[in-house]
């Protein structure tokens, strides 16, 4: 008697722990991808059987009359939405009811829980306009002057090999990310090609991998059992990697506040913004009505996980861009000659003396980042958390209703959209004069968003443009990129489970010196 009751409640557990949650849009009256037991509808990403964005691609295509559908991170019900207007609505309109990001990595994290996109409610009202004051048009100028020093660096290196210099995109350009974010966001210079193995590029490319085993599997925790995870206190980054970039940043604190050093970069900018809330505390009387706190001040943990943001987006996000626009600039050579044009143009107009006004005058070398972004766009999806329950109402013959509730995931699938026919003929075409003068202003804010939208945009396109624009200036100014024997053409996305856009097998190409300016 007492087995049969045992089985019984075995069998309840497990329909209501991984069959139930299935049905959840199904019962919401939302056509959903359908789902296998357990895995949801992630195996074939999680498998490494296809790419993430290989299946959003096709789950967009099969409910192409929809507004948007349901699938299932494993057992985690997700709202996709494909209709930009209802993009807009809930990423701007009604985004008080989706004011934060899904957490995918667990939040006892010192250095993920303090960065800004984990943050949430009032501390992100709090250090969002701390760490946007880092990308304004003053900050940019003056990071531009860092960006440049590693990108002639970076340059001056392959400009000395013998003949056809053969590599492949994303290692070597990640290379280049590595020593633009260690001057601008951790106050030190590295030469990550002629010291390849120097320590700062080994652990940011590392901690920067979220499609490594380990990475994904902690992502798995935190979607599977966010509670578990943070009882036996699993963490992203391991306590190695963590206290490496944390003595980066006592010691740069230190060394800085002892001997009074200024320097253009992010460590400055936080130090200036520590010692204005200190002040602000200090001289502030708390309102006893409002019961509102003063604003906490920013530690040196504080600092380092913003800092560490920086090698999240670029050594992947940054690193990504170049290596996609470098492959097409190969395969597409009339394309690179009209940019290298108009770079020659700027640095004869310029003196050879490149100014961060002048590289913003270039409108063909953004028309080029631009539609890099648009094919190969690092992140699949971006994603909010419903926060306040929200109603979408119905607007075709075949909709109810949809009440969602708070917890509720969203995700904006980017990629898909920015590879509609719908909003842009012919995608699979490489084409940057769809960002001419002429023709952007066509656009759909909603139909070409590569940083997010809405008040949770990221705070760095500035910085990725800039670090893109300064790096071909210099690249492309008296060398070539082209195709090798080894290059694959197309290329296919990389089966990396939850992970950022790269090409399997690698972007192999080659750089030769042309005829000077």
């Amino acid at each position: 008697m007492l087995q049969i009751l045992f089985g019984i409640i075995l069998v309840f557990i497990i329909y209501y722990y991984t069959v139930k949650p299935m049905k959840y849009w199904k019962k919401k009256g939302v056509k959903q991808t359908t789902p296998y037991w357990l895995f949801g509808n992630s195996f074939s990403f999680i498998c490494r059987l296809k790419s993430l964005t290989d299946f959003l691609q096709e789950c967009y295509r099969e409910h192409k009359n929809e507004r948007y559908f349901g699938i299932y991170l494993f057992t985690a019900p997700i709202l996709v939405i494909r209709d930009p207007d209802l993009i807009k609505q809930i990423a701007i309109r009604d985004c008080q009811h989706f004011a934060d990001h899904v957490q995918m990595v667990p939040v006892n994290d010192p250095l993920w829980s303090k960065n800004l996109i984990s943050l949430s409610g009032q501390k992100w009202h709090d250090m969002r306009p701390i760490v946007s004051s880092n990308f304004t048009n003053s900050k940019m100028k003056a990071m531009f002057v860092l960006i440049s020093e590693a990108a002639q660096t970076f340059v001056e290196y392959v400009t000395k090999k013998h003949g056809l210099f053969e590599f492949e995109a994303e290692s070597f350009l990640s290379r280049f990310s590595a020593d633009v974010i260690s001057s601008t966001a951790f106050g030190f210079k590295t030469n990550s090609l002629q010291d390849p193995n120097n320590e700062f590029y080994k652990t940011g490319k590392g901690v920067s991998s979220i499609s490594s085993l380990r990475a994904n599997l902690v992502m798995i925790g935190q979607i599977l059992c966010p509670k578990l995870c943070e009882a036996l206190d699993i963490q992203f980054f391991s306590k190695k990697d963590r206290l490496f970039f944390m003595n980066i940043i006592n010691n740069n604190v230190k060394e800085r506040e002892e001997q009074g050093i200024i320097r253009p970069d992010l460590v400055n900018l936080l130090l200036q913004a520590r010692k204005g809330i200190k002040t602000k505390n200090e001289n502030d009387t708390p309102d006893v009505n409002t019961g509102k706190s003063v604003q906490n001040e920013i530690t040196n943990v504080d600092i380092a996980a913003h800092a560490v943001v920086f090698i999240i987006a670029g050594f992947d996000s940054n690193t990504t861009l170049a290596a996609f626009m470098s492959y097409e600039l190969a395969v597409q050579p009339d394309i690179q000659d009209k940019l290298r044009k108009e770079i020659r143009d700027t640095f004869k107009k310029v003196g050879g003396n490149l100014t961060y006004e002048a590289l913003n005058k270039m409108k063909y070398m953004d028309m080029v980042i631009s539609e890099t972004m648009r094919k190969w766009l690092n992140f699949t999806v971006t994603d909010r958390l419903c926060t306040k329950t929200y109603v979408i109402e119905p607007q075709t013959a075949n909709e109810t209703a949809l009440t969602l509730e708070p917890g509720t995931r969203i995700w904006f699938p980017i990629h898909a959209i920015h590879n509609d026919p719908e909003y842009y003929e012919d995608p699979d075409k490489f084409d940057p004069e769809r960002f001419s003068d002429e023709n952007k202003s066509k656009i759909n804010i909603s139909t070409y968003f590569p940083f997010g939208i809405g008040p949770r945009i990221c705070v760095g396109p500035k910085f990725a443009y800039l670090q893109t624009k300064i790096l071909f200036y210099y690249l492309l100014l008296n060398m070539e990129i082209v195709v090798t024997a080894k290059t694959k053409i197309p290329p296919q996305r990389a089966r990396n489970g939850i992970g950022f856009t790269s090409a399997e097998g690698g972007l192999h190409l080659g750089l030769k010196v042309i005829k000077n300016v």
